[in-house]
């Protein structure tokens, strides 16, 4: 079972700025069935920790296997993001 911190959902302003895109850019994503999968309450959208961190698995497998290698932006923004969910984790009970 999941804690309560990769339950709580977070808005686009937040996830916008964990991703290090602008909120445009994840709405474009939305909109071509990319980026992390969202939950749509009512007219706007959430994630979760959970599914953002799985997202970011996901596209460094995908950078991988398409190249042999991980590309090394989206390898350090997953190292930056997972570092910042963690500590995110630790400090929110």
């Amino acid at each position: 079972m999941a804690n309560k911190s990769q339950r709580k959902l977070i808005g686009k302003g937040e996830v916008a700025a964990m991703l290090g895109v602008h909120r445009h850019t994840l709405t474009r994503w939305l909109r071509n069935h990319q980026g992390p999968p969202g939950q749509r309450i009512g007219k706007k959208i959430y994630w979760t920790r959970a599914a953002i961190r799985a997202w970011l698995d996901s596209t460094t497998i995908l950078a991988q296997s398409e190249s042999g290698r991980a590309a090394p932006r989206r390898s350090a923004l997953g190292a930056v993001l997972s570092r910042h969910l963690a500590s995110a984790t630790t400090h929110r009970d």
